[in-house]
């Protein structure tokens, strides 16, 4: 059943002896028209070429353009399927990040530690060195043994509007405790979690990983993902570039799905998928791990936050630490004459 849902992740011939109908080849539905901007698409930054129609027709995955909250609820959030949306955030929003903009003035010279991967504690790793987004855009390596492409990622430490980087975002992305950063999102969306700024010279992105549901908007540049269905989502501290030759051989047939994002492109990401990212050039774009409405009603909580994160480590010690003592004292005898 899963097979013939419209845009399923298996792809012809993935499996033998399948049932018909196939599942049908992913939509791809054309560009949407763009309202005047005041800057060039590219921004200024050393991108590649948007990805042209013959280029588009290679994702494996739906590109949608026209979908409403109630189509993207029922057809990708409820079936746990990816998607891209084209053209989501017009030029007009993004020229506040070309590389010219006055906005840009400040952020563009501040300096980020960066590594291998977003987080590089999470595998292990260390970040290996310190950038600014003009650096990145002449596409460094780091100084290590591996000569590693680095990737950094900012986050809004003192809120939102607040950051030199975030404060310019359109407002439904800033505001996300309110709303969903897009109306697409709307029947899915209970909160934000983890928004996050990145950038990211040539072959530099996210090693493979997996977590919650996301979405990443692009910017600015061009951005090859590769995904996985949550059976096959690992985490690795590996270069993202070399992730398709050397995962091949051990995945099924027809993973990893591979889909190219434009600039102005939001893929939707269902939790538990793996995923990872390659960048064509330099790029530049946000990203958010959200809270869904299956995940909130799961932890009995809107925003999906975690009952101890208000308590200190001290309050929770002590906790621990009282409820050991009555174990120890009889807590359990005192239990059954309850």
């Amino acid at each position: 059943a899963y097979m013939a849902l419209p845009g399923a992740a298996l792809q012809r011939g993935a499996v033998q002896g399948a049932p018909t109908p196939l599942p049908r080849s992913p939509l791809l539905q054309p560009a949407p028209r763009e309202p005047p901007a005041l800057c060039f698409e590219g921004g200024g930054w050393d991108v590649a070429a948007a990805p042209t129609e013959s280029e588009r027709r290679r994702c494996e995955i739906d590109q949608r353009t026209n979908l409403s909250a109630e189509q993207y609820h029922r057809e990708y959030f409820k079936n746990a399927r990816p998607v891209l949306i084209r053209g989501a955030l017009p030029l007009a929003h993004r020229c506040v990040y070309a590389r010219t903009s006055p906005a840009m003035a400040a952020p563009r010279h501040l300096v980020h530690s960066c590594g291998r991967t977003a987080y590089p504690s999470l595998t292990g790793q260390t970040h290996c060195g310190k950038f600014t987004i003009d650096h990145l855009n002449s596409h460094p390596q780091c100084n290590d043994p591996e000569r590693t492409l680095p990737i950094c990622v900012t986050k809004p430490e003192d809120g939102v509007n607040n950051s030199n980087l975030f404060r310019y975002l359109p407002v439904r992305y800033r505001y996300e405790s309110a709303f969903a950063p897009a109306e697409v999102m709307s029947s899915a969306w209970s909160g934000g979690l983890a928004k996050q700024f990145f950038t990211g010279g040539d072959r530099s992105g996210a090693a493979v990983h997996f977590h919650t549901a996301a979405y990443n908007v692009l910017f600015f540049g061009v951005k090859e993902w590769l995904l996985t269905p949550p059976r096959y989502a690992a985490i690795s501290g590996g270069a993202s570039s070399e992730l398709v030759a050397t995962t091949r051989s051990v995945l099924p047939r027809g993973l990893p799905l591979q889909c190219t994002q434009g600039p102005g492109d939001m893929l939707l990401l269902p939790k538990g998928w793996g995923h990872a990212t390659v960048n064509r050039r330099f790029s530049m774009g946000i990203g958010d791990l959200y809270c869904d409405v299956e995940l909130a009603n799961l932890m009995h909580s809107p925003g999906c936050r975690n009952p101890f994160a208000a308590l200190s480590p001290s309050t929770l010690r002590r906790g621990w630490q009282q409820a050991a003592r009555a174990s120890a004292s009889g807590g359990a005898q005192g239990a059954t004459r309850e």
